[in-house]
Parts: structure tokens; C-alpha cells; sequence
């Protein structure tokens, strides 16, 4: 496939620029910038040295269509992007493939652009952005999720290997299940965390030396299952039926706010579920 394909990128947040970065590292040409917040807009305009931009709330507007558009807005207004650009340029979208980056929606929502004859799906990459990557070495190796019409998927795939990623692709009805699991371990997770360390603070410990008695015990955890099944994996009193161990946690955790109790017991049932 041509690396001389011209982009537009709507939403230019740390995704919409993660994917601006990569697609220009990888020789496309960033055509056209598409983003809510003016000085943002025009910030990315200067950055990625892009032909157009323009502003979603501009009455009208004046672009050409690209060979590639992504939409990485949030997701509860990627449906009112797309009622837009299905009143542009109705007659022209043939040769554009369109991709949304939203986790939990499928290619479903671009089912309009799909109409005036784009090729469309969705791409996700499994990975949480606290900033715009900078080099591509920090995306090496990473999944994404690729779904859509055939010829959205290939170009996914082909995409995703440009960027020395891997992909893999699932039905649009399994979008939300896919992403509800991402968030399992990685922003449900971190919660969880807090509260391990909100029960040290109540004993008396620094949140800061509560942190670092942690941590080991957190690495320790990943490289086991890293390495090994879950019931392999699983260590602690649920795992070696201590049940005495398991009443005096209850006991304790009843002093604390319901929700410490309500998460130790439901994943304690868990844990009695995958025990070997």
C-alpha cells in the first residue's frame, strides 16, 4: 500500500495526536486537523504542518476528503461527528476509509458514512495514554483491536504491523465485553490499588512508604501472571483455604467504609473460583 496517503485526524486529544505522530513517523501525510478547542486546533496545525484545519463547531466546512479520517473524539460525541461529515460532501467518500478509536463502540455508529459509500471500522489501541507517545518504541509491541468491513480490517492490520503492533480482530456485538475487560485491568485496577493503600494509611502507615511496600508485592503479582495460569498465580489465604485468616480480613474490613468489604468479599469469591 502507498505510504503517500493524505489523513485527517477529528479530535485532537492524546490519542487523536499519538496517531498523528505515528502516522506521519510511518511517511503519511497529515492532510487536515479537525478539533473542538481553537488554540488546540491551530496547535496541532502548526505541529503536524498539516494543509487544513478547521474548527467541529465552524458552520461550514472546507476540506478535502482524505484517503484516511479518524475520529478520536470522545466517545459520546462521535455519533454527532458523524451526523456531520454525513452532510459533506455526500457524493465523494468512495475512497475514504474511516476509523473511530473508541473502545466499547463498534464501526456500527460510522454506518452513515458507510452509506455514502466510505469503507469504515474501528481500531483501538490497548494501551492507556497519560500523554502523546513521542517515539514509536513505545507503542512496539502493543495490541490492537481492528474491526469493520473488509477493507477497513486490511488496512487495519496493515497499519497496525507499519507500527510494529499486533492485532486482533473481534465481532462488533463484543466491542463493549473487550473494552469492560481492558478496564478491568488497568483503571479498575488502580482503583483497587487504592484501596490497599487506604487500609495501610489506616494503620498508621505513610501513603508514601505504604506505596513503596507495595509495589514489590504488585510486581511480584504480574510477573507470576505473567508467567504462570491464575490458579497458579494465586497466592494468600484464599488460595490455601484459610478460612480463619480470610474472618479476622472481615472483621477488620467491617470498621471501613461498606465498599472495602463489598470488593474483598467479591473477589475473594473469585479467588475461591480459580483456586487450584
Amino acid at each position: 500500500m502507498s505510504k503517500s496517503l493524505c489523513v485527517a485526524i477529528v479530535g485532537l486529544g492524546r490519542v487523536g495526536n499519538t496517531l498523528a505522530f505515528l502516522l506521519k513517523e510511518i511517511g503519511y501525510h497529515i492532510e487536515t486537523v479537525i478539533g473542538r478547542n481553537s488554540q488546540q486546533t491551530i496547535k496541532a496545525f502548526e505541529a503536524w504542518q498539516t494543509d487544513y484545519f478547521t474548527l467541529t463547531s465552524e458552520p461550514s466546512w472546507n476540506f478535502p476528503l482524505p484517503d484516511l479520517l479518524f475520529i478520536t473524539t470522545p466517545d459520546n460525541v462521535i455519533s454527532n461527528i458523524v451526523s456531520r461529515l454525513a452532510t459533506y460532501k455526500t457524493d465523494l467518500w468512495q475512497k475514504t476509509i474511516v476509523f473511530h478509536c473508541a473502545g466499547a463502540l463498534s464501526s456500527q455508529i460510522l454506518l452513515p458514512l458507510a452509506k455514502l459509500g466510505a469503507s469504515v471500522g474501528s481500531i483501538h489501541p490497548l494501551k492507556s495514554f497519560a500523554l502523546p507517545i513521542k517515539s514509536i518504541t513505545e507503542i512496539e509491541g502493543i495490541y490492537w483491536c481492528i474491526e469493520g468491513d473488509e477493507r477497513a480490517k486490511t488496512f487495519a492490520e496493515h497499519l497496525v504491523k507499519l507500527t510494529k503492533g499486533k492485532s486482533v480482530a473481534i465481532e462488533p456485538n463484543k466491542k463493549a465485553l473487550y473494552h469492560a475487560a481492558a478496564v478491568m485491568s488497568c483503571g479498575h485496577l488502580v482503583a483497587l490499588l487504592d484501596l490497599s493503600l487506604k487500609m495501610l494509611i489506616e494503620c498508621g502507615i505513610s501513603q508514601e512508604q505504604a506505596k513503596e511496600m507495595l509495589l514489590p508485592l504488585i510486581e511480584g503479582t504480574i510477573k507470576n501472571f505473567a508467567t504462570k495460569t491464575p490458579s497458579q498465580a494465586l497466592t494468600g489465604p484464599f488460595a490455601r483455604e484459610d478460612y480463619q485468616t480470610v474472618n479476622q480480613h472481615l472483621q477488620a474490613l467491617k470498621k471501613l467504609p461498606e465498599d472495602y468489604l463489598t470488593v474483598y468479599s467479591l473477589l475473594g469469591r473469585h479467588s475461591l473460583a480459580i483456586k487450584p
